[in-house]
């Protein structure tokens, strides 16, 4: 990350969906902390590149937006309400995106550890799937603290809860089957490299390459 980082068609596309929740946002005066929250995660991977911490690849950029995007526009517009299976499809679609990120994590931590951990084998999808649920539950807890604190409605009985559990259940065991068989023909290091770490940071982390 050595030249100076340019705006790409990524970058635009992320910070414009951003841009279009926020001023749904204020069309529909919801301003609930899940929407601010999602809202700035559409500007992360740009945020991330501009301060030469990483660059994401563009597919991982899109995930990232368009699981905050997709969810934030059902509580703004009110789709949760109105499309029986709006709920099923976000939670889905949310959870196999935090199971791809986590396997990304795992496939750092595996490869900055210089071999004191591996998780060879199945060991990388278990513990992606292990990890991602946990991530399910404690956003089900966002929910229930977003709707106490501010008085959104995302959480409307135990029922839904359980029904959310199963999506993302569901999602997870997608985006971790999926992560295992993408490694399966790649190497630690090629995930490493798509990621473009600043020198600073792999040089910390104990990269001499």
């Amino acid at each position: 990350m050595s030249s100076a980082p340019k705006l790409s068609y990524v970058d635009v596309i992320c910070m414009l969906f951003g841009v279009i929740l926020f001023g749904l946002a204020v069309w529909k005066g919801y301003f609930g902390l899940d929407v601010v929250f999602c809202g700035v995660v559409c500007f992360v991977p740009t945020i991330l590149k501009f301060a030469k911490v990483a660059t994401f690849p563009a597919p991982m950029a899109f995930m990232i937006m368009a699981a905050a995007w997709f969810h934030c526009l059902g509580l703004i517009m009110g789709y949760y309400d109105t499309y029986a299976n709006f709920d099923t499809v976000s939670h889905t679609l949310s959870s196999a995106v935090i199971a791809v990120l986590v396997f990304y994590v795992l496939v750092c931590v595996e490869y900055f550890s210089k071999g004191t951990i591996n998780f060879a084998g199945r060991g990388m999808s278990i513990m992606t799937a292990v990890i991602a649920l946990t991530f399910s539950v404690y956003w089900e807890v966002l929910e229930y603290g977003s709707d106490v604190f501010t008085g959104s409605k995302t959480q409307y009985s135990p029922y839904d809860t359980l029904t959310d559990l199963v999506c993302d259940s569901i999602g997870t065991f997608l985006g971790s089957a999926w992560a295992g068989a993408w490694m399966g023909r790649r190497s630690a290091k090629e995930v490493i490299d798509q990621f473009n770490f600043n020198d600073r940071i792999r040089s910390v982390l104990g990269d001499k390459e």
